[in-house]
């Protein structure tokens, strides 16, 4: 298991974290559909409808738990991060419940 600093498991609050809204999910499914490509946040907002405050800080979100890669291009570019085992886990869901 992973503690932070105050001692508590690492595990349930990355997925707690990740998985936290609505906006989230939009945005983790835009990406598994097509998980070797990289997407703008314009092509975010418009594959999940989401408006261009909530994609950004989604966004931030899922980089922050390392569930998403930020490239450093302009337009930024983002990418879902498949190395990552909850990641992996989390597409698999998806795939096995017809989400994706």
């Amino acid at each position: 298991m992973i503690y932070d600093k105050h001692g508590q498991e690492q595990l349930p609050i990355s997925i707690e974290n990740g998985l936290g809204s609505k906006g989230r999910l939009k945005i983790l499914r835009a990406m598994t559909r097509n998980p070797h490509d990289s997407f703008t946040r314009y092509q975010l907002q418009q594959s999940t409808r989401l408006n261009a405050t909530g994609v950004k800080a989604d966004l931030n979100t899922l980089i922050r738990v390392g569930w998403v890669k930020e490239y450093p291009f302009e337009p930024r570019k983002y990418q879902i991060e498949l190395e990552n085992p909850i990641v992996s886990q989390i597409v698999e869901f998806f795939k096995h419940i017809g989400y994706i």
